[in-house]
């Protein structure tokens, strides 16, 4: 969490709708202040002039932390972002949860769209009176809400106030040690019980080894993983970069990827090992039968 407010960004896409068209969205990874915009076309030339018009109320961040969709990686939008001297992080692919903060929002903004639709309610009317009252609100991880964290002060809602003193405005508010505390504290949270869920554990996997890569499974005969193997060539926290033959090379997470186990080792070491010539009889053993005879009464002979 950055140690003060509008420097780094979240950038991300909500939608499509059913009325066709997507909401561009903007969080402020120190405030959780969020900034939407209803688009009707999500080329770079778009997302670029509503984030024009946003940084012209807030002013110009540091970095903006995206996914790798086809606008984002554009180099109209990489260029826009270098003139503006923005960084651009782009979070490792098939990998949203780099990008959380966005990804977070964009859930409870859904859940606000599928209420006002079934109150029979317009969405678009109802989105300005959602993001009035969620940036008035504290934030779970903070303890804080945006407005306060972004400009120092309590905005004003139709909502009763518990607090109705006003603390000053301030210029360049830097977050309190505490808050920045409390938000490593529940991300620290959030990492274990999803380690947990995904009954995740520490990678043995090193730049050199031989890794299949998940892929995406087209029919139910296709494989889980990829047969046709990459190889490490790097790693950055916990992603690999990896290479086959004279493919460009790709950034995936360590939970997409499973170690190819080297040539002559033994795959199933539970497995009980016989000679090569060692014959194995598969022949099917018949029942054993009772033996049958006549009863007593009948005065056969012993």
């Amino acid at each position: 969490m950055p140690s003060r407010p509008w420097t780094v960004l979240h950038a991300d896409l909500c939608g499509p709708f059913p009325s066709g068209e997507s909401l561009l969205v903007l969080v402020d990874s120190c405030s959780r202040w969020p900034e939407v915009f209803i688009l009707k076309s999500t080329t770079a030339a778009v997302i670029i002039n509503r984030m024009k018009s946003c940084f012209a109320v807030h002013g110009l961040p540091e970095a903006i932390v995206t996914d790798n969709g086809p606008q984002f990686v554009a180099e109209e939008f990489d260029l826009y972002l270098r003139e503006h001297g923005i960084t651009h992080r782009r979070v490792t692919p098939y990998w949203p949860q780099a990008n959380s903060e966005a990804e977070r929002f964009n859930r409870t903004l859904e859940k606000a769209i599928r209420a006002a639709n079934i109150e029979g309610k317009d969405w678009k009317s109802e989105l300005n009176t959602f993001l009035l009252n969620y940036r008035a609100t504290a934030h779970c991880t903070t303890g804080k809400s945006p407005a306060v964290l972004l400009f120092g002060r309590e905005i004003r809602t139709k909502l009763p106030s518990l607090n109705t003193s006003r603390s000053p405005a301030s210029t360049s508010p830097v977050v309190d040690p505490a808050i920045l505390e409390r938000d490593r504290c529940q991300k620290a949270k959030m990492k274990k019980y999803a380690d947990e869920k995904r009954r995740a554990a520490p990678s043995n996997i090193k730049r050199g080894d031989k890794v299949l890569l998940k892929q995406e499974r087209k029919n139910k005969l296709s494989t889980k993983y990829d047969p046709d193997p990459y190889i490490v060539v790097g790693t950055k926290g916990t992603s690999f970069l990896l290479k086959r033959r004279a493919e460009p090379e790709i950034m995936r997470n360590s939970s997409a990827v499973r170690k190819l186990p080297p040539e002559g080792t033994d795959n199933h070491p539970h497995e009980a090992k016989r000679k090569p010539d060692q014959v194995v009889d598969t022949t099917t053993k018949p029942r054993p039968q009772r033996q049958r005879k006549p009863p007593e009464y009948l005065g056969h002979e012993k």
